[in-house]
């Protein structure tokens, strides 16, 4: 079963692409492209979750490749284009950004998460599986697990109070201030080296790497926009240098192909606009449906055998809570700041 969700995932995305080989897309960096382009990875993302609650079937060999070379490649996107919009605010709003940035950006993320958490530590003690009180207590950090997804969390908060650290040091010179954030970022994937797995820190160089590409777009698209030989020259080469990657060694192979990868997708993104409703709509409520998705998994796992019905019943259930909590989680965090008394 798993493997028919391939072509139905493909269709999903290819339906309604618009390409054009003569012209280029030149919304593809902008807001709706870039959910959209989420929003094919986010469906990636539950899937591979989704499949670690079900037992390996013989059918399911399409399901196991595709997954397997795609690793960690389906979050890519996520920091990549968080790391553009960044470089993007910085450069037209400067310290009137980076000054609302801890509640707009860090507690945004944080606060939702958190939430979700106090979810899954309510579904375990039910269970009857409580975790330990420092587990728990971790587990709001996004370092330790109860249940829930948490390292790209932890990736992104930490990535976010770096810049924000980066961005005072420098005091918003732009060279600097990639380049520390860089060095800073650098110090975290050791750090992670040491103490996590390879996935927690193989995809962290794509958000500098959205930054410093916002920063070179206008020379970027100069070249390859300025002749189509220039265009179909690097596509051939970024593709071959992806594919390439795969013959590296190990650890090398993972550290270079996120953003070779997310290159190659900024490439065909400037011929190939995406963006039908369902795309949009996943786009939209990804965040949250990477962080809910386990719940429906967790509750209905004695189902799991069923595995049509508990594919289904989770999806559904997923994508139900995922605007409702993103509703709620605005009420919270949009409320207007009550003036001050005189």
């Amino acid at each position: 079963m798993m493997s028919l969700t391939i072509p139905a995932v493909l269709f999903i995305c290819l339906y309604g692409c618009k390409v054009s080989l003569s012209g280029h897309n030149c919304g593809y960096l902008d807001k709706r492209q870039s959910s959209a382009i989420n929003g094919m990875f986010v469906m990636f993302i539950f899937l591979r979750h989704i499949a670690t609650y079900m037992d390996a079937l013989p059918g399911d060999g399409l399901f196991t490749f595709v997954n397997a070379k795609l690793g960690q490649l389906i979050v890519t996107t996520f920091f990549f284009y968080s790391g553009y919009g960044l470089m993007t605010q910085l450069k037209s709003r400067g310290e009137a950004y980076i000054r609302a940035f801890p509640r707009r950006r860090i507690l945004k993320v944080w606060l939702p998460f958190a939430v979700a958490v106090c979810l899954y530590i309510i579904i375990a003690l039910i269970a009857g599986y409580p975790y330990s009180v420092s587990r728990c207590l971790l587990a709001f950090t996004g370092w330790t697990s109860v249940g829930n997804s948490n390292w790209f969390i932890f990736d992104t908060l930490l990535s976010y109070l770096l810049i924000y650290l980066a961005y005072r040091l420098s005091k918003g010179k732009t060279g600097q201030f990639l380049g520390l954030y860089t060095a800073l970022l650098l110090v975290l994937m050791l750090i992670l080296r040491a103490a996590k797995q390879i996935w927690w820190y193989d995809t962290l160089l794509c958000i500098p790497l959205g930054m410093l590409y916002c920063l070179g777009r206008e020379r970027a698209e100069a070249f390859l926009l300025k002749d189509r030989k220039n265009y179909f020259l690097s596509l051939l080469l970024v593709l071959l240098a992806f594919l390439g990657t795969y013959c590296l060694k190990y650890t090398l192979g993972r550290l270079l192909r996120p953003e070779i990868f997310v290159m190659l997708v900024c490439l065909v993104t400037m011929k190939a606009e995406f963006g039908n409703r369902v795309l949009c709509f996943l786009g939209k409520y990804a965040f949250e449906i990477y962080i809910l998705q386990r719940i429906p998994m967790i509750l209905l796992r004695e189902l799991s055998r069923h595995r049509a019905l508990y594919f289904i019943l989770c999806m559904g259930i997923t994508l139900l809570l995922a605007p409702v909590f993103k509703k709620a989680m605005a009420a919270v965090l949009e409320r207007p700041e009550k003036p001050s008394e005189a």
